[in-house]
């Protein structure tokens, strides 16, 4: 079964450059591998004019934080212990952000829904 934060994960890339080629036609937006890093990078074209690169980068930060937002909520909604959800890396976002806000889970509740999972799986492969 996929999640949704996995979706959000394989589709977010995709999403940003069909749109950034929406919005600026030719702006040559693709997805490049930083070999060093091991990161995808969006990257455009290094010949646009400084004023259209910088509405591009303002465009991507806001996707970006808009997208780990996104991921803090569904991973906030979560019940169970364990699945934090890494953000992206300031690299791949082109900005540096000093903190996160923590992710408050119900341990409780997290053991609870464990618990319960555990309970339909106990009786049905021991016969």
């Amino acid at each position: 079964m996929i999640t949704i934060i996995e979706i959000l994960n394989q589709r977010r890339r995709a999403l940003l450059i069909q749109e950034l080629e929406r919005q600026w036609p030719g702006c040559g937006a693709h997805i490049k591998r930083n070999q060093v890093t091991k990161q995808e990078d969006i990257v455009w074209s290094l010949l646009l004019p400084k004023h259209v690169d910088a509405e591009i980068r303002v465009y991507v930060r806001g996707w970006n934080a808009a997208m780990d937002d996104a991921r803090r909520i569904v991973a906030a909604a979560s019940p169970l212990e364990g699945s934090d959800i890494p953000a992206s890396s300031p690299r791949n976002a082109h900005s540096p952000r000093a903190s996160r806000y923590p992710v408050h889970r119900d341990p409780v509740a997290a053991r609870v829904a464990r618990a319960g999972l555990e309970n339909l799986f106990d009786g049905s492969g021991r016969k």
